[in-house]
């Protein structure tokens, strides 16, 4: 169970040498600190958001998935942000 509350999404990929890039509703991801969704309300979910398969031509190394909520129209955290580290290996 979740409060009603209306947030900004944010998730990002850490790159290897330490690169963020921003996930949008799109599917593309931007280098600027963009939301994934704005003014959302809270709602239990479980699913797929995105979908990627290396093809071979990525750095190696350790990456992380970052996902956060704001308050809507700013950077102000709403709880913590939670990181899901994986490696890519030759």
């Amino acid at each position: 169970w979740l409060p009603l509350r209306a947030v900004d999404a944010y998730v990002a990929l850490r790159l290897p040498e330490g690169t963020l890039l921003f996930l949008q509703g799109d599917g593309r991801f931007t280098p600027g600190i963009r939301p994934l969704v704005t003014n959302w309300t809270l709602a239990n979910f479980s699913g797929e958001i995105f979908r990627y398969t290396f093809g071979g031509n990525e750095p190696v190394g350790l990456y992380a998935w970052l996902a956060a909520f704001t308050e809507p129209g700013t950077l102000n955290l709403l709880g913590g942000i939670v990181e899901v580290p994986f490696r890519r290996a030759p």
